[in-house]
Formats: structure tokens, C-alpha cells, sequence
């Protein structure tokens, strides 16, 4: 009994691939599902010569091919029908009075729509596809073979003959994904856009499917192997469609939110170490006029086009003598407080309607970093990066040294560029936080903003049991809040993280994206790593810990 349990278990379970051997690859290319037919029109001989050559693609390791903006198959009403397969969900647009405003036609609006969802890994499903879904639906109506479509509750009972069968009038975008799958259709007599959603329940990340990945990477700045993560989904996250949607449409309110995905450029002002107050207030004054032509970049519309941003010197400056971390009383980050409104890009007569927004840090500290991001969702990158010219012209003319910043600065993830490991020092000996801002001082490093990071950067340092982190009461260890600092040259940033016991990892972070052989800022990373270690290794205890 006990060994036919155990056949009847191993039967039960799903055959192991195996690419080396032919007849398995040729299972599986006989098969046709969505995953199948993702990536096999990308071959330049075609289907057939896809199928001709089993076996594993080598050169794909090395040139892998971009992601089809389209796809050839697409599944039958009777498979979406399927309750226990697809969740149902839908939602319209309303397009009332968008002739006024940035789309010349419905139909632009609609393509703007389809763009965003394949820049998300969505592709385009042919009419053709279409045409063979609807052709194997009567087939397999005919032939009875339907026995997996729910009799008993039709949840879309109006709105899904519209998914296949066409309309005069109404223009129709099938996009798949696979697990997610989108029917779009404007109908000019509603004035509306309908969006249709089809969620494949099974298709939800869990242990089985969510994989990390733990390697050696070599650090330029260190000049060794540092052990590095990435974590790998099966499926996406959930996307705010309906959201991005309105915001496209014309919704006043045009902040992107967390979660959306968008497109991103940062850059940073870092001041220089005054030698007289004179100095300061010259920094001041070309702040003031950079200032100004933000202010004068804002769209006419908005009735706040002062930009307030406090100024702070050293003549107003309120001082004290508490660590940074006491100041950190919430769990937000530099990017939650920052100021935003959005630009227009130039735009000639047959050109789209383009937009991008700007986020500035609140307040002016001359002894403090400034941050300048753009961020974007409708725009091409021609014109995105015309706005950036215009912004280093300004700032040359004006006499600032704008800095590019990596996105690793303000994420959570300290391992977001996969190739871009970052440096870590620990100080396992109990009382030396001050010490280490005094360390840092000397370096010329400065105050940059508060961050939040993923306690996930633990499982990358040896005895990581010796530091204790606030936890949930699952035992999971909460997202970090702590202090950065930036280097005056703009080479390096410092992550301060200091546990319950005052211990302290400090987190090195090169600024890869604007190293160059000219400005020399990887040697400068290596040589303050090397500095900052040998200092913070010779500190004496200076406070006194429970």
C-alpha cells in the first residue's frame, strides 16, 4: 500500500522539463498557450524555424531578444468565461469635455492608453489572434468539448460577447499578459472608454514562485567580492490602471504616485564649504535665480506658481546637538515632503500632448543637499531629455554645479542596480554613533535627507544576528529608517543605520551614474571607503549605552 501511495503521488505530479532532450521541447512546442507564443515570432526564419531547432538557444544568454510589442494568441470567451480561471473586473473613463483640452482626437487619447500598458510588459494582440480565438470557440462549441465553462453565475453577462465580436463604431485594443489580459473599446456615442480586465486567479507570487538570488558581485570601489541579492517574481504587481488612466485623461491632480512605475531622472546640488558668509549668500543668490526659472517652467494654469521654498544660512539656522536618528519620529522619506507640479514639453501642430513632473526638496539648507527629480509617464525621451539640457544650461549660467544622483539614494532596495553593489562597514562596538557623524565631518561628507531601507541588505552581511533591528511580531525585521549623507564631490553616499544598541552599519552607495574617467569619482569612492574604515575603526566610545 505504502509504495502505491507513493506511484500515485509521483503520477500526480507535473513532469520535470528537461531542454537537453528533443522529444520534451517538442511537447512542448506543440502546445499553444500564451507563454508559448510570447517570445516564438521573434526568430527571424519564423515559427518554423523555431520548431526546427530544439534545444536550448545559447546565443539568447548573451543577445536576448526585446519583448514582441505583439502576440499571436489570445484565449476563447469560453476560457475568460471560466470562473475558477479569470477574475472579472471593469471600469470606464469618461472623456467629457477632453476635446478642449491636450488630445486631438479620442483616438490619440487611445493610443496613449495602449503605450503605457506595453512600456508595462503588456503587448498588443493581432486582429488575427482575435479571429482564431473566435474560430476555436465555435469549434469547441461545436464539438462539445465546453465542459469547463460555470453554468451558473455569468458575471459579465452583457460585456463579454463585446471582448471578440466587433462593433461599428467602436474601436477595440486586445493587450495580454498572459495571467492579465485588457479589452479596451471607445464608443464615440457614450463618450467613454471601456476597459475590461481579466485577472488569471492562480497567478498570485507565493513561496513557490518568488525566488532569491544570492551571488558574489565585484565591487570597483572595494576591489573585491561582495555578496549580493535580487529577488525574482513569476508575476507583476498589481498596477493602478485606473489611476494612471485618469491621470492621462486630463485629471487635474497629476502627482504619480508609489506603485506607478514611472520614469525617472535625479539630480543634486551640493554646496561647496564656505570660507566667508559672503560666499554663502552668493550660493543663495544662484539658488534664487534657479528658483525663479522653475517657477517660470510651471504651466500657466496653475494658480500656485510661486514655488515657496524656505531658505536656511547660517544666519537662521537652528543648531542642536541630537544624533540625526532621534530626529527621525516617522517612517517617511526625503521623497514623501517634496514639492511637485508638472511641465508641458514643447509641442508642434501634429505632435502629442507630453507632460513631465518635477519634484523639489521643500526647504533650501546651505549646508544640506538639494534634490531636483523629473519624473515621467507621458513623454518621449527626445523631449525629456531637451528639458534636461535646458536645466544644465540654466544651471552653468547660473554658476551650479548640478550632479547626477542614482535612484539607489532614495529606494528601499539598496541592491536596485543588479551590476551596482554597495559597500557595507560594520561597527559592532556599542557606543559609537556620534562619533561616526564627527568621522564623517571630517571627511566633508553632508547631510542628504532621511531614507528607508529594506532590512533585506542583511542577509548580506556576515553575523548579521550581532545587530538588533525594531521588529514586526511575526519576528520579521521592519524597513530601516536612517540618515544619508553625500560627499561634497558627489562620488559618495553613506547610509547610517544604527540598531537598538547604537551599533552601526554604514551603507557605501558610488555614484555610477556620474562617474567618469574625468571627474576621477571612482577612485574618490575607494580612497573615502578606505578612509571612512580605518577612521570609524579607531574610534573611542563616546557615549555611554544601557
Amino acid at each position: 500500500p505504502h509504495s502505491s501511495v507513493k506511484g500515485s503521488i509521483a503520477s500526480r505530479r507535473k513532469k520535470a522539463f528537461n531542454p537537453f532532450r528533443q522529444s520534451d521541447e517538442d511537447e512542448v512546442l506543440a502546445k499553444r498557450s500564451h507563454n508559448r507564443r510570447r517570445w516564438s515570432h521573434v526568430f527571424p526564419a519564423g515559427e518554423v524555424e523555431f520548431k526546427r531547432h530544439a534545444g536550448p538557444i545559447w546565443n539568447s544568454l548573451t543577445s536576448p531578444a526585446i519583448l514582441p510589442l505583439s502576440v499571436d494568441y489570445f484565449p476563447t470567451p469560453q476560457e475568460l468565461r471560466d470562473e475558477s480561471t479569470f477574475q472579472f473586473n471593469f471600469y470606464q473613463v469618461t472623456l467629457g469635455g477632453i476635446e478642449n483640452k491636450h488630445y486631438a482626437t479620442h483616438a490619440d487619447l487611445l493610443m496613449e492608453m495602449v503605450r503605457q500598458r506595453v512600456t508595462q510588459d503588456f503587448q498588443i494582440v493581432t486582429a488575427a489572434a482575435v479571429a482564431e480565438s473566435e474560430r476555436r470557440a465555435v469549434e469547441t462549441q461545436r464539438e462539445g468539448r465546453n465542459t469547463r465553462t460555470s453554468r451558473s453565475y455569468d458575471p459579465f453577462p452583457r460585456l463579454l460577447p463585446s471582448v471578440t465580436h466587433e462593433t461599428p463604431g467602436i474601436t477595440k485594443h486586445y493587450l495580454s499578459m498572459g495571467h492579465r489580459i485588457q479589452v479596451m473599446s471607445y464608443n464615440p456615442n457614450s463618450d467613454t472608454i471601456d476597459i475590461v480586465a481579466f485577472n488569471r486567479k492562480s497567478a498570485q507570487n507565493d513561496k513557490e514562485n518568488v525566488y532569491t538570488y544570492k551571488f558574489l558581485l565585484y565591487s570597483k570601489v572595494t576591489e573585491q567580492y561582495t555578496q549580493s541579492i535580487q529577488t525574482f517574481k513569476k508575476y507583476s504587481e498589481p498596477y493602478k490602471w485606473n489611476r494612471v488612466d485618469n491621470l492621462i485623461c486630463g485629471e487635474e491632480d497629476r502627482t504619480m504616485d508609489v506603485g506607478m512605475r514611472f520614469r525617472r531622472v535625479m539630480y543634486g546640488l551640493i554646496p561647496e564649504a564656505f570660507k566667508s558668509f559672503e560666499a554663502e549668500e552668493e550660493y543663495v543668490s544662484k539658488f534664487q535665480k534657479l528658483l525663479s526659472y522653475l517657477e517660470r517652467m510651471r504651466e500657466k494654469e496653475d494658480p500656485a506658481s510661486k514655488l515657496d521654498v524656505p531658505i536656511v544660512t547660517s544666519k537662521n539656522r537652528i543648531t542642536d546637538n541630537k544624533d540625526d536618528i532621534t530626529r527621525m519620529t516617522t517612517r517617511r522619506d526625503m521623497t514623501d515632503s517634496m514639492i511637485r507640479f508638472s511641465v508641458q514639453l514643447l509641442r508642434g501642430k501634429k505632435d502629442p500632448f507630453e507632460w513631465i513632473e518635477i519634484a523639489i526638496d521643500p526647504s533650501f539648507d546651505t549646508c544640506k543637499s538639494y534634490r531636483i527629480m523629473f519624473n515621467w509617464l507621458v513623454a518621449s525621451s527626445a523631449k525629456v531629455e531637451t528639458q534636461l539640457q535646458l536645466l544644465h544650461r540654466r544651471c552653468t549660467q547660473f554658476g551650479l554645479k548640478l550632479i547626477s544622483f542614482p535612484q539607489t539614494t532614495v529606494s528601499w532596495n539598496l541592491f536596485l542596480h543588479a551590476l551596482a553593489v554597495p559597500t557595507f562597514i560594520c561597527i559592532r562596538e556599542k557606543g559609537k554613533s556620534k562619533g561616526v557623524n564627527d568621522v564623517l565631518r571630517q571627511l566633508d561628507f553632508i547631510y542628504d535627507g532621511i531614507t528607508i531601507s529594506s532590512p533585506q541588505f542583511l542577509e548580506c552581511i556576515d553575523k548579521s544576528e550581532d545587530f538588533s533591528f525594531p521588529r514586526y511580531r511575526s519576528g520579521k525585521v521592519k524597513s530601516i529608517p536612517s540618515p544619508q549623507f553625500v560627499h561634497r564631490s558627489g562620488a559618495l553616499f553613506i547610509r547610517k543605520m544604527t540598531d537598538r544598541y547604537k551599533k552601526v552599519i554604514l551603507v557605501g552607495i558610488e555614484n555610477y551614474r556620474h562617474a567618469s574617467p574625468e571627474n576621477k569619482f571612482r577612485e574618490i569612492a575607494r580612497n573615502l571607503c578606505e578612509e571612512l574604515s580605518e577612521m570609524v575603526g579607531k574610534l573611542d566610545f563616546d557615549e555611554i549605552t544601557e
